[in-house]
């Protein structure tokens, strides 16, 4: 296969759905020797964080002069950047050769009675070929959904992480704080540390009594020990005072309060993976964590007027949006572009956000779980009167921008999905698949 059919061979596995469970999983690398266990890994799950968490880890590793590879999703511009390697996407041409290789694999599956896998879990595997080929001394890796049954628990990491847990995909993970915790604390392996984000207190104790009955260490961050000194658009300077380390005045660009959560719980890998042997230096830290940019998460791409994209897709991320915005655009009038899927819960989103804004302009996408444009505009008018629905993404970019003045902010949120097209159709780049 060439690059142009490895990927309407995904396309085509994408429509088979999501599998949640390892059998699948298991059985593919089986049959690709079971590469993964000779890698070490940082396993990461949550709710919100997990790809800053990777993207911090990762970075300062990179600095380090280790070969680091990563696994996240979505992707917002190319499937390729879910995964890479020192920050580098894979190339089109290894795109294509592992797929083909893979494509055979799948289907000799489907004629011995197993399920053929899904496009996760071949995404997965895609990685784990790329990995062994580029040879990487440590991967950092993000669960899909879940935890305990998503297709990345198969590996034995070196030190596990759980971010903020919030509710989220509940109709699989459960209603409850305490469910959801249980199905992400399923990444916790015997006698493997586990570090963690600040959680609710029930939350927190779900995770600490896994952790007792496998004897695995257990760190929460304490807010109390992050210290803030200066924010702005351009980025943030805090402290940190860990355990083991402190560290004082840390510069990082990505932006709202959260991501101090995310940066201290990067640190406390870094921290326990020196105790492993890994030679990372302070000013490693220090680099690495300020050169580390996380596409869609308050992220700034354009100015006069400032344009945010953010990845906010449930109540809790939303929470954090709105907390940044009012932050960091207390006075500026808001112009936002909303499109968001309907299994999500967007009518609390849209309570917490919606009242922000001057104008709201909302839209559907190219994604078949999408809420109609009616849908989510008749929600946005009980909290905001001013609503325009647009035909599309590029209407409401195009209407945002007429709208605007260079003192504005345009703010486009509300699901991952639509983030890589508004950059898109913001800088006029062609569309990559």
């Amino acid at each position: 296969m060439n690059y142009e059919e490895a990927m309407s061979y995904l396309k085509s596995i994408e429509a088979l759905g999501s599998s949640y469970g390892l059998e699948t999983m298991q059985e593919l690398m089986r049959r690709l020797g079971n590469i993964h266990e000779n890698m070490r890994f940082v396993h990461i799950a949550g709710t919100n964080g997990k790809g800053s968490v990777v993207a911090y880890t990762a970075n300062v590793l990179t600095q380090c002069g280790y070969t680091t590879g990563t696994f996240t999703s979505p992707a917002l511009v190319s499937f390729r950047e879910r995964i890479q390697v020192n920050g580098e996407y894979i190339s089109k041409e290894d795109t294509a050769l592992h797929l083909s290789r893979l494509k055979n694999i799948a289907e000799k599956m489907q004629k011995d009675g197993f399920q053929h896998p899904t496009y996760f879990e071949i995404s997965l595997a895609l990685a784990f070929l790329y990995y062994a080929q580029k040879k990487c001394q440590i991967v950092i890796l993000e669960t899909g959904l879940g935890g305990r049954l998503d297709a990345t628990n198969i590996v034995k990491p070196l030190v596990s992480a759980i971010v903020s847990i919030s509710l989220d995909h509940t109709q699989l993970l459960g209603d409850t704080l305490s469910a959801i915790a249980a199905e992400k604390g399923g990444i916790i392996k015997e006698n493997v540390p586990l570090i963690c984000a600040p959680q609710a207190a029930e939350a927190a104790a779900v995770l600490k009594n896994i952790c007792a009955e496998r004897h695995s260490a257990f760190t929460m961050v304490k807010r109390e020990d992050i210290l803030l000194h200066e924010a702005s658009k351009y980025g943030q300077i805090f402290s940190y005072k860990s355990h083991a380390h402190h560290f004082p005045k840390l510069k990082i660009a990505l932006l709202g309060v959260h991501q101090l959560d995310n940066a201290a719980v990067a640190l406390e890998i870094l921290l326990y993976l020196r105790t492993l042997g890994f030679v990372i230096t302070v000013n490693d830290i220090y680099q690495g964590l300020a050169q580390t940019h996380w596409s869609g998460r308050f992220e700034l791409i354009g100015e006069k007027p400032d344009f945010i994209i953010d990845g906010a897709h449930n109540p809790d991320a939303a929470r954090r949006l709105r907390d940044a915005l009012l932050a960091y655009y207390p006075q500026t009038r808001k112009i936002f572009i909303l499109s968001i899927l309907a299994d999500k819960n967007y009518e609390e989103i849209l309570k917490l956000c919606a009242p922000l804004a001057d104008v709201i302009l909302t839209t559907t996408t190219d994604n078949p779980r999408a809420l109609s444009t009616a849908e989510l505009t008749a929600c946005a008018k009980k909290y905001n009167p001013h609503v325009i629905p647009c035909a599309d993404l590029a209407q409401a970019v195009d209407q945002a921008q007429k709208l605007a003045h260079e003192n504005d902010l345009i703010a486009a949120f509300g699901s991952l999905t639509h983030l890589g097209e508004v950059r898109r159709l913001l800088t006029h780049l062609p569309k990559e698949d």
